[in-house]
C-alpha cells in the first residue's frame, strides 16, 4: 500500500532548517485508475530562499517511515533530486522528489497541492550545453573501447562500450521527449535498438567483428550528436580512418 497523502506534509514540515512553502504531488497518483504494484510517490517541493537544503535531513526526516534500503542523491546550491526506496510495515515504497528554492523548475504539470501556496513553474533550461561538454568524453570513450579490447581487456572494453550504448540511449530519450512533448512516460513504446547495434551483435571473440560494431555505433552515434548539438562538427571520419589502420594492423599481424 503506498502512503497515504496526508502523511506526507508533516515529514517535511519537521525538516531542521527548512521553510517549506509548497508541497505537490504530480505523476501516475494523481489519477487512481493509473496507480499499480509498480507505482511511485512523486513530489515536488518548493522551499524559501533561505531554506538549507541538506540531504542528511530529508534522510533523517524520510527514515520515520521505515528502513531506507536504496537511493539516488544528486544535490546541487539550489535544488535536491532524491529517488529512495524505503522499506515499511505495509511493504516497500518508493519516493522520487525535488526539492527547489523559490520555483520549481519544471515545465508546469498536472499537480496536486498537498500544502502550501501555489507554486511559481520555470520551464527547464535548455540541456543543449550540458550535452555538447559531452561529445569530446564520448569521442573518447570510443578510442579507449577499442584498444582495450584489441588487447584483449574484455573487462574493460564491455565496461566502456556498455557505456557508450548507454550514451546513445540518453540521446534516444531526448529524441522521444522532444517527438511526444513530454518527459514523463508512464509506459514505453516498446522501442528497440537499431538492428546493427543490438547488444545481440556483440561478439568480444571476434576482434573484427568488434571494430564493424564500434564503427556502426559511432556512425549512429554521430548523427545524433549532428542532430542534437547546433554547435557540433562531426569527428567521424577521424575515427573511421583510426579502425581502418587498426584493421590492417590485425592483418598484418
Amino acid at each position: 500500500m503506498l502512503i497515504p497523502l496526508n502523511e506526507i506534509p508533516p515529514l517535511f514540515l519537521e525538516v531542521p532548517k527548512l521553510e517549506v512553502r509548497s508541497i505537490v504531488l504530480v505523476g501516475s497518483r494523481l489519477q487512481a485508475e493509473h496507480v499499480d504494484f509498480w507505482s511511485d510517490t512523486d513530489l515536488l517541493l518548493c522551499v524559501s530562499p533561505a531554506s538549507e537544503i541538506q540531504a542528511d535531513h530529508f534522510l533523517a526526516a524520510l527514515s520515520k517511515l521505515g528502513e531506507p534500503i536504496a537511493k539516488e542523491l544528486y544535490l546541487s546550491p539550489d535544488k535536491l533530486s532524491l529517488r529512495i526506496i524505503i522499506s515499511t510495515d505495509t511493504g516497500i515504497q518508493k519516493l522520487d522528489i525535488s526539492v527547489f528554492h523559490s520555483t520549481i523548475k519544471s515545465p508546469t504539470l498536472a499537480f496536486q497541492l498537498l500544502w502550501g501556496e501555489l507554486p511559481t513553474f520555470e520551464p527547464h533550461s535548455d540541456t543543449t550545453k550540458k550535452i555538447s561538454q559531452k561529445a569530446d568524453q564520448i569521442w573518447f570513450l570510443f578510442y579507449e573501447c577499442v584498444k582495450k579490447f584489441m588487447r584483449s581487456d574484455h573487462l574493460i572494453g564491455l565496461h566502456l562500450l556498455l557505456e557508450l550504448i548507454r550514451e546513445y540511449l540518453v540521446f534516444q530519450m531526448i529524441n522521444r521527449d522532444q517527438e511526444r512533448g513530454t518527459h514523463i512516460h508512464r509506459f514505453g513504446y516498446q522501442e528497440q535498438l537499431p538492428r546493427e547495434i543490438e547488444l545481440a551483435q556483440i561478439n568480444y571473440h571476434h576482434k573484427p567483428s568488434l571494430l564493424n560494431y564500434l564503427e556502426k555505433l559511432a556512425e549512429f552515434m554521430d548523427l545524433e550528436m549532428e542532430k542534437q548539438l547546433q554547435s557540433y562538427s562531426s569527428k567521424l571520419h577521424f575515427y573511421k580512418r583510426y579502425l581502418e589502420n587498426g584493421r590492417k594492423y590485425l592483418n598484418e599481424g
